[in-house]
């Protein structure tokens, strides 16, 4: 077994195992060494060219691609299922814009909060990043300040009433990006604060009104 040099990292290239049919490209990714160097080796070797060294090859990123929910896999079971290394994965998923699981040196899973789309409730974002707790969407997003999806939502909708349009909760809906049901919630909520900001501003006008006759009329005595 021979060890491998590439930049600050050092892998172990079992060349007895690996399958010479396959064109230098996959073998390289496969056991993550330079497709020159396999290409030395094979010389060394003395093993000929594979039967589809002509072919181009896309095969890695087209698994990449065929599967469906990467993120609910580690970049090691991406790797592993598309067949090559895992820097090649990487670069595949950003270029198809694909999230994973991620995982810290201790084991423990990362997941890839950058691709959250915290417009929706933490049970459609648990999905998204493969988490099975919703709560922990929720304490990831308390701890660093991001706002819930229903107060977005919300902030969206009462922006637009204070602007004087009337919407209805249909209309609600398409511009918070909410259910119906937050949708009416919300709005009856804004119509309750209308409706006491009026009678408030009623009784001050009274209260002016009241206030100002009685002066006229002190006057009046004096």
């Amino acid at each position: 077994m021979k060890t491998i040099g590439s930049g600050n990292r050092t892998s172990k290239v079992p060349w007895h195992l690996v399958n010479w049919n396959l064109q230098d490209i996959e073998i390289s990714e496969r056991f993550e060494c330079s497709r020159e160097r396999v290409r030395q080796k094979r010389k060394e070797l003395g093993v000929g060219k594979p039967a589809n060294w002509h072919r181009r090859r896309g095969s890695s990123r087209e698994r990449i691609e065929a599967i469906g929910g990467t993120a609910n896999l580690t970049l090691k079971d991406i790797a592993e299922k598309a067949r090559c290394s895992r820097s090649y994965a990487l670069q595949v998923l950003k270029g198809l814009k694909k999230g994973y699981k991620r995982e810290d040196m201790s084991g423990r899973t990362k997941y890839d909060w950058g691709s959250a789309d915290w417009s929706k409730p933490p049970k459609e974002i648990a999905a998204a990043l493969g988490i099975e707790n919703p709560g922990v969407v929720t304490q990831y997003r308390q701890r660093h300040g991001i706002k819930s999806s229903r107060v977005t939502a919300s902030d969206k909708i009462r922006k637009v009433l204070k602007k004087g349009e009337v919407l209805t909760p249909e209309m609600a809906v398409k511009i918070g990006g909410c259910t119906l049901r937050y949708a009416k919630e919300v709005l009856k909520k804004e119509a309750e604060k209308a409706e006491r900001a009026k009678v408030a501003e009623g009784v001050e006008q009274v209260e002016e009104s009241t206030g100002t006759s009685e002066v006229v009329q002190e006057a009046v005595v004096v």
